[in-house]
This record gives structure tokens, C-alpha cells and sequence, in this order.
């Protein structure tokens, strides 16, 4: 992760030297057909302007540093690795410090060995909405220090780390509402960040479905951003039971529903959380966990952290609590089991 946080920065630096351009006064749009590239005409069009992608397939990565839609007609608009290397290879598409929004919008991006998309520096709004990311490398959709993030109605799975990633921001200002994550290592995963909602999405097949960790890692911008003020309500979370085999970064992890690991004001309120039961080695299970995150990622306590009002059912256990932090507080919620006992 570290090494990919590099290569990131190095994009990055790459995409700023591109130059950008203020948003033009009347947008125009593009048609492109299988055969074309997407990358000439990202290159050719002006801030703001849409790009439409005919259905088909695309082999090629797409490289974005303007404000601009780009517009697929459906999960037939398939992008897949394969023509010229350019900067975002070998991630899909890219977005790299904008002067505006971008939106991507109803295609699939699939089998790429890093990102399916990824944001870094999008400071002006990010939008992916209708997005199919399947089998690629390392995420499927993800924000580093990016800031307006919505993401609506995508379906991601089978990413090596997260399905949907916002992470190294002090103020994401992210919606992730109506998104569905199966079979990745995270299905969500909320690191190093603040200020968001996730609600009416699903996470199901995943080694853990919701993931808010603080670490102790420094951002290229922000520096050490701790993790907190995200609100998790309407989820559907069960049966990740996934088991992921422990690596350099991270422990055995299997049978986790929601894991807070260090954050701050966390608000879990009315989700469904059934079924997470661990199937091989994992440091810690249960439905919703709430851990000290120093000894796992060198971050910090819990504290004033919620769960109310959930249903908890079905896992092992329903609530897992390690007593670290202050102000925690299990209410009103439908469970069975937990460790410590008394948090049903």
C-alpha cells in the first residue's frame, strides 16, 4: 500500500504539470465509438464538456486532469487494460486534481490490475454513478484527499482491498448511497477520513463489509487525518464471511460486519447487520466491533462513537467492544451476544 501511495503521489505530480483550465462558459459533447479513443478525447475536450462512450468495448486507461463528464450507455460500455500506456495505466480511469467536478456515469470498468477508478487532489467534486468495477487489482472506486465525493447506484467486486475507498481527507463531504460491494477484502473501507454518510447500500461476501480505521499515516497533503464523523444508517451488512489471510498491513480478518478501529464519532443507526461469522483465522469478528486501532494501526482510541438502534443479529459475536475510548455507547439495539456481555 505505501509503495502504491508513491506511485500515486507520482501521478499526481505529473497530472498538476498538465496544467488546468477554468471551466468553459458552454460545454460541448463527444461521441465515441469502439475503435476510438477515450484518451484523444478527453485530451481534445474543454473544461466541462461531456464525453459520451457508445456500447462496447474499450481497451484502454483514461486519464482525466478537467472538469468534464464522462458518459458510458450502460454496463455494455465496457473498459478493459490494453492499448497505449499513458499515466493512469494500469488503473482504468484516473482523476487528478481538477479545477471542477467530474462525473463518470454507467459503464464498467473491469480487470484492470490496480484501480478500477481512482481520485486523488478531486477538490471540486467527484461524482461515479452507475459504475460496474469487477475483478480489478486493488480497489475498485476510490478517493484519496479528495472532497465533494458522491457516489450512487455502483456496483463493485472482488477487489484485493476495498470495493469503495475514501481515505486522507479531512473533509470528504461523501455520499455513498444505493452502492453494492461483494466478495473484495473491504467492502467499504473509511480510512483517515471525516465527514460523510453511508446509507442504503449492501455489503455482502467481503472479509469485513464496513471498515472506519484511524492509522498513524501521514497524507501528501493533509498530513495525519484523523478518522471520524461518518454516519452509517440503512446498510444492509451480512454474511461477509470472506477470510482474508494475513499480510503486511493488515491481520487474519473473516466473519466482520461493521468494524470501527480507532475513530471518532461514529454514528451506526438503523442498519441490518446479520450473518458475519468468520470462516478462517481472523484477529477479531463479530457484527459491530469497536477497537483501540494502536496495536493493529498504530492510530488511536475510539471514542463517541454510537450504535443504536440496529439490528445485530446472527454473527459471532453481534457486539464486539474493547472497552478503549470514552463515550461509546450501545442503545436500543435488536442482538444476542456480545463481548464484553450486557452491550445487547
Amino acid at each position: 500500500m505505501k509503495a502504491l501511495r508513491s506511485t500515486i503521489v507520482l501521478v499526481a505530480i505529473s497530472a498538476t504539470a498538465v496544467g488546468m483550465t477554468a471551466t468553459s462558459a458552454s460545454a460541448t459533447a463527444a461521441l465515441v465509438m469502439p475503435g476510438q479513443s477515450i484518451q484523444a478525447a478527453v485530451d481534445s475536450a474543454a473544461p466541462g464538456d461531456t464525453i459520451r462512450l457508445a456500447a462496447g468495448t474499450f481497451h484502454e486507461s483514461v486519464f482525466i486532469t478537467k472538469p468534464l463528464r464522462l458518459q458510458g450507455s450502460g454496463r455494455s460500455t465496457v473498459l478493459e487494460p490494453g492499448g497505449t500506456p499513458n499515466d493512469c495505466t494500469p488503473n482504468g480511469i484516473c482523476v487528478f486534481a481538477p479545477g471542477g467536478r467530474v462525473s463518470i456515469s454507467n459503464l464498467t470498468v473491469r480487470n484492470f490490475e490496480g484501480f478500477g477508478i481512482i481520485a486523488d487532489q478531486a477538490s471540486d467534486g467527484f461524482t461515479v454513478s452507475g459504475v460496474r468495477a469487477v475483478d480489478d487489482g486493488e480497489y475498485g472506486i476510490a478517493a484519496f484527499e479528495s472532497h465533494g465525493i458522491l457516489w450512487t447506484h455502483n456496483f463493485a467486486s472482488n477487489a484485493e482491498e476495498a470495493g469503495f475507498y475514501v481515505g486522507d481527507t479531512p473533509d470528504a463531504s461523501a455520499i455513498l448511497t444505493g452502492n453494492t460491494s461483494v466478495g473484495s477484502s473491504f467492502g467499504f473501507f473509511l480510512r483517515d477520513s471525516r465527514h460523510g454518510i453511508v446509507a442504503g447500500n449492501v455489503a455482502t461476501g467481503n472479509c469485513v463489509g464496513i471498515l472506519g480505521l484511524d492509522t498513524a499515516e501521514e497524507a501528501e497533503i493533509f498530513g495525519n487525518v484523523s478518522a471520524g464523523d461518518w454516519k452509517l444508517f440503512g446498510n444492509l451488512v451480512r454474511n461477509n464471511t470472506k477470510a482474508c489471510p494475513a499480510n503486511e498491513e493488515s491481520p487474519p480478518l473473516s466473519g466482520i460486519g461493521v468494524a470501527l478501529v480507532g475513530p471518532d464519532h461514529y454514528v451506526i443507526s438503523g442498519n441490518v447487520i446479520t450473518g458475519n461469522r468468520p470462516s478462517g483465522d481472523t484477529a477479531f469478528s463479530g457484527g459491530v466491533a469497536v477497537l483501540d486501532s494502536t496495536d493493529l494501526a498504530g492510530g488511536t482510541t475510539p471514542n463517541r462513537n454510537v450504535v443504536r438502534g440496529n439490528i445485530i443479529k446472527g454473527n459471532d459475536p453481534d457486539i464486539l467492544f474493547d472497552g478503549s475510548g470514552s463515550g461509546n455507547v450501545f442503545a436500543h439495539n435488536l442482538c444476542s451476544s456480545s463481548v464484553p456481555p450486557g452491550l445487547c
